[in-house]
C-alpha cells in the first residue's frame, strides 16, 4: 500500500479527527509528533464502525456479511465474541491494507493525521524500547533466529581476534512513492 492509496482509503472511510486518533499511534500537529492513547479494543472497534458505515462502497461490499450488525462488547477485557470479531477484523484489515500495511499501522511506523478535511499518512521510526511497548499492546512478537557460532563466548572481545571486518545487514522499511 502506498502513501497515496492509503490517503484515498482514508478519504473513503472519512474518519473524524477523534477516530483517526483511535486507529493510529501518532498524529502530527504543527509539525510535532503527538502520541495517541490507543487501545487494542478501540483500534478494532473504530475500524469496525468505519467499515460498517461504508459497506455499500465497492471497496468494502465483500465484507458486508461478516461485519454488518457486529459490535464489540462494552466490558473491559475481551469476551469470546470480541476475540472472534478481532479475528474477522484482522482478516478484513489484511485485505484492505495488506499484511505489510497492517503491520506498519499496528507498530506505529505508519500513522494517520486528519487536519480539517485533509488526511496525511506519515511513516516514522522511533526508539526500539517504545516499539516494544507498542508491539506488546497488540500482542505482536518479533521473529527471532538463533545463530550458532564456532567461536567461544568472548572470542571477539579479545584484542588479538579483532582483525576481522564485520558487515551487518539492516532491514529497512521504505514507503514507496506512488
Amino acid at each position: 500500500m502506498t502513501s497515496n492509496s492509503c490517503t484515498e482509503l482514508l478519504k473513503t472511510l472519512n474518519p473524524t479527527v477523534e477516530q483517526s486518533q483511535d486507529i493510529s499511534w501518532f498524529h502530527i500537529s504543527d509539525e510535532i509528533m503527538h502520541p495517541n492513547l490507543l487501545s487494542k479494543k478501540g483500534f478494532y472497534n473504530t475500524f469496525l464502525e468505519l467499515f460498517q458505515s461504508n459497506l455499500d462502497h465497492p471497496l468494502f461490499v465483500e465484507f458486508k456479511d461478516d461485519l454488518q450488525g457486529q459490535f464489540f462488547t462494552q466490558q473491559d477485557g475481551f469476551s469470546e465474541h470480541d476475540k472472534r470479531l478481532m479475528g474477522v477484523m484482522d482478516s478484513v484489515l489484511n485485505k484492505v491494507f495488506g499484511y505489510v500495511g497492517l503491520l506498519l499501522l499496528k507498530t506505529g511506523i505508519m500513522s494517520f493525521t486528519k487536519d480539517s478535511n485533509n488526511y496525511e499518512v506519515t511513516f516514522m521510526t522511533f526508539d526500539h524500547r517504545y516499539m516494544t511497548e507498542i508491539m506488546n499492546t497488540f500482542g505482536l512478537k518479533p521473529a527471532t533466529t538463533t545463530v550458532t557460532s564456532p567461536f567461544k563466548l568472548g572470542y571477539f572481545s579479545d584484542v588479538r581476534n579483532r582483525e576481522f571486518k564485520f558487515y551487518s545487514i539492516k532491514l529497512r522499511i521504505l514507503a514507496l512513492p506512488s
